[in-house]
């Protein structure tokens, strides 16, 4: 190791331009990753907002030999998943989905999220305004509800708790605001959802 030292030594005493250029791209590189690592530490490498995050799963169908991934559930699989499971205490399903909001001024294009009654007891959420999904609002003509995230919360009616058990006009159909999502669950793909609604089984 020594001899190398001495080596690498004389070699950069005899070429300083090139060894200058070398310490500066180490440099560079190693300011790049913590900068890069400083970002993604607190996305990436944070606890998820959910209880019991250890025992959390999410399932996806794949295909063939290889596994290919075949993408989401059906609702079909999902309800077959859900009441022959043995190794789940709890199941739950949610999917994404576009809308729009009328009322004053120009129509509003919403992202929406329509998920299963449970989710929100196997994620471990609570309302930050009014409550979140009851039992049987996810059956095929129940009474249409809607829980709103934190952020369209603010946005549409500046935090105003007066929007809970009111109604907005989603798609032409008056659909009846119970409650407010807790903000902490505003990250990734998540912060970008405007309406939670019950999906119809």
């Amino acid at each position: 190791m020594w001899k190398d030292f001495v080596i690498g030594w004389r070699t950069a005493v005899r070429s300083p331009g090139y060894s200058a250029i070398v310490v500066v791209t180490v440099a560079l590189a190693i300011g790049a990753n913590t900068l890069l690592f400083s970002i993604a530490n607190p996305m990436v490498a944070r606890p998820l907002p959910f209880k019991n995050q250890d025992s959390l799963g999410w399932l996806r169908q794949t295909y063939g030999p290889a596994r290919t991934p075949a993408g989401a559930l059906s609702i079909a699989d999902f309800l077959d998943l859900r009441s022959r499971s043995q190794s789940f205490s709890e199941v739950a399903a949610w999917t994404g989905g576009a809308g729009t909001v009328f009322g004053d001024g120009e129509p509003r294009r919403v992202s929406l999220a329509r998920a299963t009654t449970n989710l929100a007891g196997v994620w471990g959420l609570s309302p930050a305004a009014g409550r979140l999904f009851s039992s049987g609002e996810d059956s095929v003509g129940a009474a249409p509800v809607a829980v709103l995230s934190h952020r369209f919360w603010r946005e549409l009616t500046d935090a105003s708790p007066g929007i809970i058990n009111q109604t907005i006009n989603l798609d032409g159909e008056a659909v009846t605001v119970v409650g407010v999502m807790e903000p902490k669950i505003e990250f990734g793909g998540l912060g970008n959802i405007d309406i939670w609604m019950p999906l119809p089984l």
